[in-house]
């Protein structure tokens, strides 16, 4: 609605002009409302649809590839306890210059990343092995579960500003959502994985 600053000797008054919908607030006898300051353009997603999840954190010098693909040689038991080093292709949900971002149940706690020299090892030789990284150290993120393969999956966000309903999430961003997408409105009320029926 129009708005316009006006001052008398008690001071300054903001004034909304309304010349529709009055009838909806001729019973309303206060209204909240808020000033913004400055636009911010972005995403707007309902407050409720924002949860906080725990990932593990590994250095970015662990991943490596085999066979074309991405991911991260750790080192495991096999049938027989046997010290072997196993190929594993976590789904990464963030990325930092240093770190990724890895579903907690994605690897063992306590077990351990390789940085090997040689690639396609598959026992485990610590002359191979440059280095160890113990997984254990871990960050959250804040996101939300998008919907659009019809299973939840979690989306990081970056809040540009927000309200007690909703926030305006920066669009674009790596790892996150983008418009259009589908997500779940209140992502307390689902898990990673699960299959939603649309």
């Amino acid at each position: 609605v129009p708005f316009n600053v006006i001052q008398n000797e008690t001071g300054k008054y903001g004034c909304l002009f309304f010349d529709k919908y009055s009838a909806e607030f001729a019973d309303v006898r206060y209204l909240d409302f808020e000033i913004l300051y400055e636009d911010n353009i972005g995403l707007k997603i309902p407050a409720t649809s924002v949860i906080t999840k725990d990932f593990y954190i590994v250095p970015i010098d662990y991943r490596a590839q085999s066979q074309g693909v991405f991911g991260f040689y750790i080192e495991t038991y096999d049938a027989q306890n046997n010290l072997v080093v196993e190929f594993v292709e976590p789904t990464i949900y963030n990325a930092t210059e240093t770190h990724y971002y890895i579903d907690i149940s994605a690897l063992p706690e306590g077990c351990y990343l390789l940085n090997i020299e040689q690639t396609g090892q598959t026992t485990a030789n610590t002359s191979n092995a440059t280095s160890r990284y113990r997984i254990g150290a871990k960050d959250s993120l804040s996101g939300v579960y998008n919907v659009n393969k019809g299973y939840t999956i979690f989306r990081k966000i970056e809040v540009i500003d927000s309200n007690a309903e909703y926030y305006i999430i920066k669009p674009g961003t790596t790892y996150g959502v983008s418009l259009y997408d589908h997500i779940i409105l209140d992502g307390k009320t689902v898990k990673e994985g699960q299959v939603i029926y649309q």
